[in-house]
């Protein structure tokens, strides 16, 4: 038929079976009054070599189904090039049993209350690149039975439509899909891919279950009071979500690799949200039993913003985690480990009871780390990575014990509960303080710093005053008692008469262990006393003194001084070393005297000797007015 009109009312059917076909040309359909379109192809067709007998077509005409009618398609081909398409009132398109329908047609238009049911594996597509699936009123899309609908297009839905779809269907817009009004979205078991933009706006609400998936390539966004809910499902964005409104998430995933920004309400229970690229998290998040994940990329929790775990695990596997200032991150029997990536801390922490924090990357510290009540003594920071206090307005605070195997920078001033050092390093910079409500307990490794302070007591197994790197001089002042156990070493360093190491003790320190002494080969002296180590009062002694020399013009190549002799002693205000050296490769003339003083008020008196492979020297002391004189006996 060409260049007609066909009307079908009241209740009249046109109906078409086995390999019987209608082929409209250049005309108007219109079905209204519940009328009733029945095709049907009983044969079965190949879409990609069919027969003229194996499609219907409606060709340059204009479809209109309105009225109760009802359009079906039994496992049969049509085909629409049309100007156009509009479903309205209760009309239905009802295609089952792998139908295919395929239109050509820049406008469509479902409203009212009409619907289109796509089952049994069958496929609808919108053909045309630049047209528009406008989906109004009360009208329903629902696909199921693993069906397709595929828009090239374009698709608004809004006012109180309902799409649904399940049981491995599947929904693909290359366009652009928006969702506004009271608009629903409802899959079970089924996927969504948007090639394009996706927007839910107003009260819009999407609603993914038992396996469901949605994919969107462009800009994802959630505003006013739409909703997003997911249970057991996924949402993946390689380009950008953005959230001002709500996210439920219920054992689902959302993995984003691009730009992610929240301003609005997100819950997580028992589920995972990963980023790959930026993203920033404002307004207020909570996860129970849920992961968030840093793969490689930037998480920012925004100024301001509640950030609540519990039962949960914050990784930064690569990337940046950074909490801004006035954020507040609260973790109940929580784990938050740094792996490999970098953590900003520039609000605080709060942790509740059965919380762990590791760092094996880089922390960066400029607020405090907090914990909920006084009964929370189970929880450890532990560092194998660098961890560093930063100059920041804030008051610097870790109110849980603080482990370290790895490297620790003092770089503003820091108070913890507890600090013990495992291994590692810990290094003070120049004028901060590191105070301790206990004992600061370096069990191994080394502690450094210049002119830096401990408000706290110190016990040595590691050792003080030196720096693997660097054979830069420590200066310290430990306000409270040094204790330095047999397994601690103590080094100082001599550089010149003006650059040595200085230790500044306000109560007692306590001697056990060894004494190094490394003196630089450009150094030169003559009978001068530097004080290095000043106490109120002291007890014990070394059990071992070594004399060494460094060349800092050959990488700080140590040797033993075997041609130095030495003195150790105390008295009621000092502990010497003396250090008289031979002439030779040592800028250390025959007769020049290195004293070392530790001043203390037990006075102990210990005489060692190095002696020669071949040459045996003999040394006697004498004190007098407070300085040791060492002469060289002859046979």
């Amino acid at each position: 038929m060409a260049n007609s009109t066909s009307a079908f009312t009241g209740n009249s059917v046109l109906m078409t079976t086995g390999e019987s076909q209608v082929t409209f040309d250049n005309m108007t359909l219109s079905l209204n009054d519940n009328a009733t379109l029945y095709l049907s192809t009983s044969t079965y067709y190949d879409l990609n070599n069919f027969s003229k007998n194996q499609f219907n077509a409606f060709i340059n005409s204009t479809i209109l189904l309105s009225s109760s009618t009802t359009f079906e398609l039994d496992h049969t081909f049509a085909l629409f090039i049309t100007k156009l398409f509009t479903i309205k009132d209760n009309a239905t398109i009802y295609m089952h049993d792998g139908s295919f329908m395929y239109l050509d047609c820049t406008n469509n238009t479902l409203q009212g209350n009409s619907s289109v049911l796509v089952r049994g594996a069958s496929l609808l597509g919108l053909s045309t690149p630049d047209s528009t699936l406008l989906q109004i009123n009360s009208s329903k899309l629902i696909l199921n039975d693993g069906s397709h609908f595929e828009v090239e297009g374009s698709y608004t839905a809004q006012d109180s439509v309902a799409i649904s779809l399940s049981n491995q269907s599947l929904l693909v817009v290359r366009g652009q899909y928006n969702q506004q009004g009271m608009a629903t979205m409802k899959t079970n078991n089924a996927f969504i891919v948007i090639e394009g933009g996706c927007s839910f706006k107003e009260s819009a609400v999407g609603t993914f279950t038992n396996d469901s998936r949605l994919h969107v390539n462009g800009t994802l966004s959630f505003q006013d009071r739409s909703i997003l809910s997911l249970d057991s499902s996924k949402v993946s964005v390689p380009g950008t979500l953005t959230v001002s409104s709500t996210i439920q998430l219920s054992n689902s995933t959302i993995s984003v690799i691009g730009l992610f920004n929240t301003n609005g309400n997100i819950t997580a229970l028992n589920s995972l949200i990963d980023t790959n690229g930026t993203a920033n998290f404002g307004g207020n998040f909570k996860g129970e039993s849920s992961n968030i994940t840093v793969t490689n990329g930037n998480l920012s929790i925004i100024g301001a913003s509640m950030f609540n775990c519990t039962n949960s695990h914050i990784s930064v596997i690569s990337g940046n985690f950074i909490y801004d200032t006035q954020s507040s991150i609260h973790m109940i029997n929580t784990s938050f480990i740094n792996l490999n990536g970098h953590v900003e801390s520039q609000g605080h922490i709060t942790v509740f009871p059965g919380c762990t924090m590791s760092n094996n990357g880089t922390f960066n510290l400029q607020s405090s780390i907090l914990k909920s009540s006084t009964n929370v003594n189970d929880i450890i920071f532990e560092n194998t990575g660098t961890f560093s206090s930063l100059h920041s307005s804030e008051i610097k605070e870790i109110m849980i014990p603080f482990n370290n195997n790895g490297q620790v920078n003092i770089n503003s001033s820091l108070t913890l509960s507890l600090f013990t050092q495992s291994d590692g390093i810990t290094n003070i910079a120049n004028g901060t303080v590191l105070g301790s409500n206990n004992t600061v307990d370096i069990q191994g490794g080394y502690l450094a710093g210049r002119n830096g302070t401990i408000l706290a007591s110190l016990t040595i197994n590691g050792t003080l005053g030196y720096n693997q790197s660097t054979y830069q001089p420590t200066s310290l002042q430990v306000v409270g008692n040094l204790t330095q156990h047999s397994q601690g070493t103590m080094v100082v360093i001599i550089n010149s008469e003006r650059d040595f190491t200085e230790f500044n003790i306000t109560e007692k320190a306590t001697f056990d262990g060894e004494l190094v002494v490394k003196i630089n080969k450009e150094f030169f002296v003559s009978s001068k006393s530097i004080n290095v180590v000043n106490f109120n009062e002291a007890s014990g002694q070394f059990a071992n003194v070594k004399i060494k020399s460094f060349d800092p013009n050959s990488n700080n190549k140590e040797s033993d001084h075997d041609d130095c002799n030495y003195v150790v002693g105390q008295d009621a205000k000092s502990l010497r070393v003396l250090v008289s050296c031979k002439s030779g490769k040592s800028k250390l003339s025959t007769g020049a005297i290195v004293g070392i003083v530790i001043a203390c008020v037990v006075v102990v008196v210990v005489v060692g000797s190095l002696l020669h492979l071949r040459k045996k020297i003999v040394i006697s002391y004498k004190l007098k007015s407070g300085i040791f004189k060492l002469r060289k006996l002859n046979k």
